[in-house]
């Protein structure tokens, strides 16, 4: 089973993160979690072969979940997100320097 985002056919998504055994009929269980706020719960399990299963939708069988990206984006945007806040740190930490260097090289180039 892919590891990543799925969309349920009624439109929420959910993020697979793995797959269990259940541990009297060893049955493939897969553990999601939803990506929304749900009071009742944020993980869930489901038999694979239901999450596997297709609905009947307006006289259309669709997936019941379909697969529609990793979740490797969100960890990028965490670790962008995280790496910038890190250089502007730098850089308010750096610009008192970078002054005073500037200035020493603007006094020493004058003379």
């Amino acid at each position: 089973m892919k590891l990543g985002i799925y969309r349920h056919y009624k439109g929420k998504e959910y993020k697979v993160i793995g797959v269990a055994k259940h541990s009297e009929t060893l049955e493939d269980l897969v553990v999601y979690e939803c990506l929304y706020d749900n009071p009742r719960s944020k993980l869930w399990v489901r038999p694979k072969k239901m999450f596997d299963e297709y609905a009947e939708v307006e006289g259309e069988k669709v997936p019941r979940f379909e697969y529609i990206r990793d979740d490797e984006g969100e960890k990028e945007v965490i670790k962008a997100v995280i790496g910038w806040g890190m250089l502007k740190i730098i850089l308010i930490l750096l610009t008192p320097l970078l002054i005073v260097l500037v200035f020493i090289a603007l006094t020493i180039l004058s003379k």
